[in-house]
Parts: structure tokens; sequence; C-alpha cells
């Protein structure tokens, strides 16, 4: 094979082969050359700047990480204390007016009287979860200065009134003054109102979560003191049954006196013999409410306070561990900006 006179033997945008022998010669572009060690240069000059600049590097490392264990050692820990408990269902054992449901329904329905006795997991969740129970819980235990501690003055014994700030002041100027509804709550002057006590409870303290595969109900209450966390897990239990239990007895006993009044008013005998049925059923399950302390939830293994190491939060290894992290892009970002500015005052003063 012989070559054109003046043909050249590779362009510019690209690579061409020629075939001596057996060999095949590659021809590179000088521009892929050059940009190859353009590459080559760059990631040497950038861990040599990495290099020249470690104890630079190596002191915001470390500052980082000083400062993460502070935070973690001075954030407040915050302990869960958790009771499992099982929803009692008093008509599966028969022990409520339940058992009644397929011969009397159409008769309580017409009556206006429920068939159900006890109280199913989902009201009994609910209950827990409720604004009026919760509420009424902190109000009972006087747990309002707990929970909202920046705001009570202990020496002072009362909390806590913030004077209007600027921003106050001025939507006060700029915007129409709007009425405030009337509320039941008779409030201290700075005391905390019922909504801000139940959105922090129910957000940041109780929690309660139903296993779908066995029906457990597992309580759990986060708070920075563990004995608290226990006894408030355990009192919000004993109140719910205390609530469930007074409810069931009400209706047992509004439905009793409903039904004995529609019994004595009656002539036939077939119909006084169904209401006299569902009377004894309310009086069954009347007495079970006032016999049984645990009518709506089965303490199967009561809250206990947690050891002071068992933390719920803060994770004190993991903020720990993201400092140094941080801390190493920190360094590298300060090294480089400290390498870029001396060249810049290098080519300044040149």
């Amino acid at each position: 094979m012989s070559e054109k006179p003046g043909e050249p033997l590779a362009s510019e945008s690209s690579q061409s082969a020629t075939l001596s022998g057996e060999r095949i010669v590659y021809v590179v572009a000088p521009d892929s050359m050059a940009s190859s060690n353009i590459d080559t240069i760059d990631l040497l000059t950038l861990f040599r700047t990495l290099k020249d600049r470690w104890r630079l590097i190596a002191a915001v490392t470390l500052v980082s990480a000083i400062l993460a264990t502070a935070a973690a050692i001075l954030i407040t820990p915050v302990y869960r204390a958790s009771a499992l408990l099982s929803p009692v269902d008093h008509d599966a054992a028969g022990m409520g007016i339940g058992s009644l449901s397929g011969q009397l329904s159409g008769l309580a329905g017409l009556a206006g009287i429920s068939m159900k006795g006890g109280s199913s997991a989902a009201t009994t969740i609910a209950t827990l979860e409720s604004r009026q129970f919760l509420v009424g819980l902190v109000r009972e235990r006087n747990l309002k200065p707990v929970l909202f501690p920046d705001r009570w003055d202990p020496e002072a014994g009362a909390w806590i009134v913030e004077e209007p700030g600027v921003i106050d002041l001025v939507k006060s100027w700029l915007l129409p003054k709007q009425v405030e509804s009337p509320s039941s709550e008779e409030l201290l002057p700075g005391e905390p109102t019922g909504n801000e006590t139940y959105s922090l409870l129910i957000e940041d303290v109780l929690t309660v979560e139903q296993d779908s595969m066995t029906s457990l109900i597992t309580l759990s209450v986060d708070w920075t003191d563990p004995a608290s966390a226990a006894t408030w897990a355990n009192a919000l239990v004993a109140n719910a049954n205390k609530e469930l239990r007074e409810r069931a007895i009400r209706d047992s006993e509004r439905s009793i006196a409903y039904l004995t009044q529609q019994a004595s008013q009656s002539d036939i005998s077939e119909l006084r013999s169904s209401l006299f049925m569902l009377i004894e059923e309310h009086m069954k399950n009347m007495t079970v409410a006032k016999t049984q302390e645990d009518y709506a939830l089965q303490v199967i293994d009561p809250a206990v306070a947690p050891d002071p190491t068992d933390r719920l939060r803060p994770r004190r290894s993991l903020i720990v561990a993201i400092g140094v992290v941080i801390g190493v892009f920190l360094g590298a970002f300060a090294a480089f900006l400290s390498a870029g500015l001396r060249k810049s005052r290098q080519a300044s003063s040149s």
C-alpha cells in the first residue's frame, strides 16, 4: 500500500489508523492529549493543595467535632417510656349486650339504644388522643408548669407575661383589631391555652400505635424526665380505663331507666320479655364496668422509667459523626479558598 504525496496522516478532529505490516499505528489528535494533560494536572493540583494545607483541614475538623460534641452534651435528652396494652373486647367475651345483637337489634334500634356494650379498640385509641381527655389530665395533675417550663416562673409561682415586641406593635397599628372569640377556659395572664397544651402533647409527647397483626396497643410518652414519662404513661392508661368505665356505666344506667319505663307501659308480654332481657344485659355490662378496673385496656407490660443512658434523642454518636464530616468538607473548602486567595495575591503583585 502506497501513500499519496501530500495526504495528511490524521485530521485535527478525528483519529486515523494506518496498517503497516501487522502493526496498527494510532495517531491521536493534539487537542485530546492536551485535555488529558489538563485533567491530570488539575487533579494533581487539587491533591497537592489538600496535602499542603492538611493542618488547616485538621484544625477545622477538630473545631467542628468539638462543637458537635458540646451540642450533643448540652441538648436536653428525651426519654421514652412505653406501656404495652391489650384492648378488652367485652362482646367477644360475652360480657356485653352485644351477645343479644342477633335477637334484639331491631328492638334496640327502635328504642334508640346501642347494642354495643364494650369499647372498641378504635374508640379507646380515639379517647386516648382526644383533646378533652388529654387537657383534662393536664388540668387534673397541674402539668402545665412542667410542660411549659420556659413560660413559668417557679420563684414567683406565676406565668411569665411577655411584653409585646416591635413587630406586634406594628401589626396592631396596621391591621384592624380582631374580635376575640369567647373561650370557656379561665386562664391566668400568660398561661398556655388548652389548644397549645393539646398540640404539644399530641405532636411531641404522646404516641399511640396499634399492631395490625396482634391488635396490641403501644402507648409511649416522650419527655426529658424518665420517671415522669413512665408516670404519665401509666396515668394515661388508668384515666382512659376510668373514663370509658364511667361512660359505660352512665350509658347503662340511662338505658336501664328508659327500658324500665317502656316495660312498665307495655301490655305485650313478648315485648316486655324482650325489654327485660335488654335490661338484664345492661345490668351485666354495668356490673362488669363497676368491678373491672382494666375495663377498656388490659395492661400487659406497664411503663417503667428508662435508664439515663437509654435516650431517645439526641443520638450523640451520630451528631459527633456528622460534625466530623461537616468539618472535613469545611476544611477542604477553606484550603481551596486559601489557595485561591494566595494565587490572586501573587498575580496582582506580579
